[in-house]
């Protein structure tokens, strides 16, 4: 399942990169979030869960539009304005987010040895993905940034979207937060 969700991801970004070349960035990001919402809608009213409250439908709402809406938007142009492999690399700041923001947000504790690991990645990704002679060009570093800001507001998702995930049927709170970031 590992292997399977691993090359379905690869595929992913490969696809939307593909999928840029006939459609701006934010016309295919709405059409991926109504139809995503769409699909997860029927396959909850499938399912029959339980109906969340108002409170946690605002707070898988607004947690949709960090992920979904903020994030997933800024990383389409920034797939657009960069290549899909700087995109491949650059997602994996998304664990060093989670780990930084869970310690700051949650007061998670972290070990000297987790900090020096999560700094080594970063060092690591900065030597991989800063720009070199042949990547000076703007609208590729300016990409690059953007992915990071996807990235970042994955890492606040993941912290935030904690708690939420307990009191709502995945289901329910996936449409739910489709639905908000297509907004």
């Amino acid at each position: 399942c590992a292997l399977l969700s691993s090359l379905s991801w690869g595929f992913g970004i490969s696809a939307v990169k593909h999928a840029l070349g006939y459609l701006p960035p934010a016309h295919l990001l709405l059409v991926q979030l109504v139809f995503s919402a769409l699909v997860i809608a029927v396959l909850a009213a499938i399912e029959r869960p339980p109906r969340p409250s108002a409170r946690q439908t605002l707070l898988g709402g607004a947690t949709g539009i960090l992920e979904f809406g903020l994030g997933y938007g800024v990383g389409t142009i920034g797939l657009y304005l960069t290549t899909a492999s700087n995109t491949s690399l650059i997602s994996t700041t998304e664990s060093f987010f989670v780990l930084l923001l869970a310690w700051l947000i949650l007061r998670e504790p972290m070990t000297r040895v987790m900090a020096l690991c999560g700094i080594a990645a970063a060092v690591g990704l900065v030597m991989v993905v800063a720009p070199d002679m042949s990547h000076t060009r703007l609208t590729i570093l300016s990409g690059d940034g953007l992915l990071l800001l996807q990235y970042f507001c994955g890492g606040l998702y993941a912290i935030v979207s904690r708690r939420i995930v307990a009191g709502i049927a995945p289901l329910i709170l996936c449409a739910i937060q489709f639905a908000a970031g297509s907004l």
